[in-house]
C-alpha cells in the first residue's frame, strides 16, 4: 500500500519554527546530530520511494505518487525557508545554529528532490514550481553567466532584432531576482540556453556570428515569436530582391532545405506546448511557396504575385485569434474527420485571411489556437449563442416562442 513518506521529515521541520521549544528534535544539540537524524529520515524516505516504483503495477498510480512527494518536497522547501531570517540585523530568536541547521535540512531536500529528478525522470513534474529557496540559489548561480552572455551578444551581433530578442529572454531572468513561478522546465531550458550560447561564442574563426547564433537557436529550440519573427524578416529581404517568379522561388525553396537540413534537441524547448521553431519555419516556407506557384500568372515580379494571392483568399469578420478559437471548437468536436491539427491550420491558412490581416502565418495562428484567452472565448461564445437563437426561429419557432415568452416573463 502507498503511503505519504514525507510525515516525520515535516514533524522536524516544524520544530526548527521560530519561537518553538522544547521539542525532542530542538533537544538535540550539535548540528551535526540533527543532519545525522536529516540525513537518515531522507535516506529512508528514498528507499521508500524506491520500493514503490517496482512493487507498484499501475504506470499513472506511480506517476501521481512521485509527483505528491515532489510536491510536498517543494512545500516543505518553502516552509524551511521562511524560517531564516530576512536580511538585516538578526532576530532575538535566531541563533546561528538555528540558521545552520535550517540551512543544512534544505539542502538534504534539494538532494531528495535531485534524487527523485535523477531516478523517476519519468515521473518527475518539470511543470512544478521551484522551491523560493533553490531559485535563490539559482540565481546566484546563474546571474555572472547571464551577464557574460549580454556582453558577448552586444560585441559579436550586429542585428538589432536579433540582440533584443535574445537580451529580452535573458534580462528576465538577470534583473534583481528570477521569476517567482519558475517551473522546473524553464530553469533547465535557461542553464542549457546560456551554456550552449557561451560555447558558441568561444568558437574560433567565426566569420557570421549572426548566422551561428540563429542556428543554434533553432538546435535549441527557441520557439520565441521574436526569434521567429527575426529569422522571416531575414527570409522576406532576400524575397524583395527578387525580380521574377522563379528568383522568389529559389529563395523561398533554398531557405526551405536549409531549415529542414538543422537539427534540433529532442524533448527541449522554450515553449513546450509550441510547435517547434523547425516546424513554424517550414510550415511557413511550405505555405509561401504553395502559394507562390499558384498559376495566376506566367511571369511577373513576385509583388504582383502577392496582390493575386490576397485576392483569392476568403475574408472572415474575425480576427486571428477568433478564427484559432473557432477551429479548435471545431476540430475537438471532430468536425474536421481524421484531419491533424497541422493539417487543418494549414487549409485555413491557405483560404482564408482575417479581418485585419491580408495575410495569416502558420506560426501566428498555430500559437493564438495554443493559447486561446478567455476574452476570445467570450466572443466565440456570443457569436454561437447568437447563431442558436437564429436556428430555433427558423427552424424550431414553437421553442422560439416559448423562450420569448420565459424573457418576457422574466422581464417583468
Amino acid at each position: 500500500m502507498l503511503e505519504y513518506e514525507l510525515k516525520k521529515l515535516e514533524e522536524l521541520a516544524a520544530q526548527l519554527a521560530p519561537g518553538v521549544a522544547g521539542k525532542e528534535f530542538n533537544a538535540i544539540n550539535p548540528v551535526t546530530e540533527k543532519g545525522q537524524v536529516i540525513e537518515k529520515e531522507c535516506g529512508r524516505i528514498s528507499e521508500a520511494l524506491t520500493k514503490a516504483i517496482f512493487t507498484t503495477p499501475k504506470e499513472n498510480l506511480v506517476e501521481r505518487y512521485i509527483q505528491y512527494h515532489q510536491t510536498g518536497l517543494i512545500e516543505l522547501a518553502d516552509q524551511l525557508q521562511s524560517y531564516l531570517p530576512p536580511d538585516g540585523p538578526p532576530e532575538k530568536e535566531w541563533s546561528s545554529e538555528n540558521t545552520a541547521i535550517v540551512r543544512l535540512f534544505i539542502s538534504y531536500v534539494f538532494r531528495l528532490l535531485n534524487y527523485i529528478e535523477r531516478f523517476f525522470s519519468k515521473y518527475f513534474s518539470l511543470e512544478a514550481r521551484i522551491p523560493d529557496a533553490y531559485r535563490l540559489i539559482a540565481f546566484s548561480e546563474m546571474s555572472e553567466p547571464i551577464e557574460s552572455l549580454l556582453l558577448k551578444v552586444d560585441d559579436h551581433i550586429g542585428s538589432g532584432n536579433l540582440k533584443e530578442c535574445l537580451s529580452v529572454y535573458l534580462r528576465s531572468f538577470s534583473v534583481q531576482k528570477f521569476p517567482a513561478h519558475l517551473n522546473f522546465r524553464s530553469l533547465i531550458y535557461l542553464k542549457e540556453f546560456v551554456s550552449e550560447l557561451l560555447d558558441v561564442f568561444g568558437s574560433p574563426d567565426v566569420k557570421d556570428w549572426e548566422q551561428k547564433i540563429a542556428m543554434m537557436l533553432i538546435y535549441l529550440n527557441f520557439n520565441n515569436l521574436d526569434f521567429f519573427a527575426y529569422y522571416q524578416a531575414g527570409i522576406k529581404a532576400e524575397l524583395d530582391l527578387a525580380d521574377t517568379r522563379d528568383d522568389y522561388l529559389k529563395v523561398l525553396t533554398r531557405s526551405l532545405s536549409s531549415v529542414k537540413s538543422r537539427q534540433t534537441k529532442p524533448s527541449f524547448s522554450y515553449h513546450p506546448s509550441w510547435p517547434t521553431v523547425k516546424q513554424m519555419l517550414e510550415s511557413w516556407l511550405n505555405d509561401e511557396i504553395a502559394l507562390a506557384v499558384i498559376p495566376n500568372s506566367v511571369t511577373g515580379p513576385h509583388t504582383s504575385i502577392a496582390v493575386e494571392r490576397i485576392m483569392e483568399k476568403q475574408i472572415l469578420n474575425l480576427s486571428v485569434a477568433q478564427i484559432a478559437c473557432l477551429v479548435k471548437l471545431c476540430y475537438d468536436e471532430g468536425v474536421f474527420g481524421n484531419a491533424s491539427i497541422s493539417e487543418v491550420l494549414k487549409f485555413v491558412v491557405l483560404h482564408y485571411r482575417s479581418k485585419r490581416q491580408q495575410q495569416i502565418s502558420y506560426g501566428s495562428l498555430s500559437k493564438e489556437y495554443y493559447s486561446i484567452s478567455q476574452v476570445t472565448a467570450a466572443v466565440l461564445r456570443d457569436y454561437l449563442s447568437r447563431m442558436i437563437v437564429r436556428i430555433n426561429k427558423n427552424y424550431f419557432p414553437v421553442v422560439a416562442a416559448i423562450c420569448a415568452i420565459c424573457y418576457g416573463t422574466l422581464r417583468a
